[in-house]
């Protein structure tokens, strides 16, 4: 199972992310569905493909945060029962 997988807190946004062997699907309100990848199973990175936005990279820090390359973060979201994640924020420049 994969470190991302599960909901996750970006802002106020809720996103599920979940995985079938390598690949992500990640799954925001509102927003076309991101696809992924953990680039090494054994480190705790995923790039993401997000359609209406850009291509980024995520690090899971050690207290359950993305970290993205974009500059936004998610928090793992415990309260769900069920594991979700957002993909980066959209920047509005």
């Amino acid at each position: 199972m994969s470190s991302f997988s599960g909901n996750w807190i970006g802002g106020t946004t809720k996103v599920t992310i979940s995985e079938n062997q390598n690949l992500l699907t990640i799954k925001l309100p509102n927003r076309p569905v991101a696809t992924g990848f953990e680039v090494d199973l054994f480190a705790p990175t995923i790039n993401a493909v997000f359609p209406d936005e850009a291509s980024h990279t995520g690090v899971l820090s050690k207290d359950n945060k993305i970290l993205w390359s974009n500059g936004t973060t998610w928090i793992r979201d415990h309260n769900t029962g069920i594991m979700s994640a957002p993909g980066p924020d959209k920047k509005t420049t």
